[in-house]
């Protein structure tokens, strides 16, 4: 027969594993509708696609401006 305790931690596991699921499934789910709201942006206006290269240099300023940000810093911290 199986313990209280046993059965309080499966519970408490499958809550956990179910939030977890539940924020995953819902980021996932805004990523896909913002995916496809883009895709059929950029066919109605297919003009947008002569502004990539500003938005690469826009990128590149503040890359340059800031300075490295993001896991490239703590992968520097770990391998010095």
């Amino acid at each position: 027969m199986l313990s209280k305790h046993f059965l309080l931690i499966v519970t408490r596991w499958v809550l956990i594993g179910g939030i977890i699921g539940l924020i995953i499934g819902s980021t996932t789910a805004l990523l896909l509708h913002t995916n496809d709201f883009l895709g059929e942006l950029r066919k109605q206006t297919s003009w947008l696609i002569l502004f990539l290269p500003f938005g690469g240099l826009l990128i590149g300023y503040m890359y340059m401006t800031f300075g490295p940000v993001g896991e490239w810093i703590y992968i520097k911290e770990i391998t010095w």
